[in-house]
């Protein structure tokens, strides 16, 4: 197993010995200074507290952030009885594209926020994970929200 680093140019942990080996890990895209799996289609996109305060934003907000890639892990789908309704349809499409914007607008901040805590690191353009992670301060969802665009929802005395 190689080492990992944390790249500057995307914002994503790779093998060591290059750039185009991506790691079975990834970070946090709330705090950004947590490892999680990125291998599953159904793994989240944040660590189990970050998780646990997006669940609580969405409970509250208008506008849910993703929690995941896959639009069944943020209860998009379609079932049996309304394959053929073409409401159902509709309205399933314009979640499923809500949804990638959404996606997009987390990723976004996660890379910005690894960049951020590279340049406050005083990092070049990769930086051991470890060396990383005992470096950083992590970011917040009430970070998240406020930067990403998702209004209203976690208050700073829900937040952990």
């Amino acid at each position: 197993m190689h080492d990992l680093v944390v790249c500057r140019p995307c914002g994503a942990i790779h093998e060591a010995d290059g750039h185009d080996t991506p790691s079975n890990e990834t970070l946090c895209h709330a705090c950004a200074a947590a490892t999680i799996s990125s291998g599953p289609r159904f793994a989240p996109l944040f660590c189990r507290t970050c998780l646990a305060d997006v669940r609580e934003h969405n409970a509250h907000a208008t506008t849910s952030i993703p929690v995941g890639r896959h639009s069944l892990v943020n209860g998009v789908g379609l079932n049996r009885d309304t394959l053929r309704d073409p409401d159902a349809i509709e309205n399933f499409v314009r979640a499923v594209l809500g949804l990638g914007d959404g996606i997009d607008r987390v990723t976004s901040y996660a890379r910005d926020v690894v960049r951020r805590n590279l340049d406050a690191m005083g990092a070049a353009d990769t930086v051991p994970l470890g060396r990383y992670l005992e470096a950083v301060e992590p970011a917040t969802v009430h970070d998240l929200v406020a930067t990403a665009g998702y209004g209203a929802g976690l208050t700073g005395e829900e937040e952990r």
